[in-house]
């Protein structure tokens, strides 16, 4: 299982330049991106399948279901829901009374950032990041990470259980 700080870690690695004196490659601040949106993502699967299958059953198969479930279309849709002004049809029904927690919506924010900027990262070959970029996606993976680890726990459960559990 991916370690959500671990790949913030490498991100801020990837930071480095090249022979010390050198600017970073623009490879290492894509895949520092790249990262940065990882982290956000894991930290998402780890919290949903936790809600499911405990942190005692991390390494069983029943964890593994839970946690491979959860498809970035699928995360990044429920993100989108959540920060509508007025949930769809098919949605409505879910949002917790007085609606979403402002930190499962700044979490929500978050994630659709670094997912377009991993998309540009990842598939763009114009996309141009600077080092100053990086670190800024770097402050607000570990904003978003700790927004979802402090989140009502009302919203947060059903966040996650929308995740794992998605209406039809």
């Amino acid at each position: 299982m991916l370690d959500s700080d671990h790949l913030l870690d490498q991100a801020e690695r990837l930071l480095a330049p090249v022979g010390g004196s050198e600017p970073s490659r623009l490879t290492d601040l894509c895949r520092a991106v790249s990262a940065t949106y990882y982290a956000v993502f894991h930290a998402g699967l780890i919290a949903a399948a936790d809600l499911f299958a405990e942190t005692t059953e991390r390494g069983t198969l029943v964890y593994g279901l839970a946690y491979r479930s959860i498809e970035h279309a699928k995360m990044k849709a429920l993100c989108q829901e959540v920060l509508k002004s007025a949930p769809s049809a098919r949605y409505h029904r879910y949002v917790p009374a007085g609606g979403w927690d402002r930190s499962i919506a700044d979490y929500a924010r978050i994630f659709i950032t670094l997912n377009e900027r991993r998309m540009l990262a990842d598939y763009d070959p114009a996309y141009v990041v600077s080092e100053s970029e990086v670190e800024v996606y770097v402050r607000l993976a570990r904003s978003a990470i700790a927004h979802l680890d402090s989140a009502d726990e009302v919203s947060k459960r059903m966040f996650l259980t929308l995740l794992l559990f998605p209406p039809r």
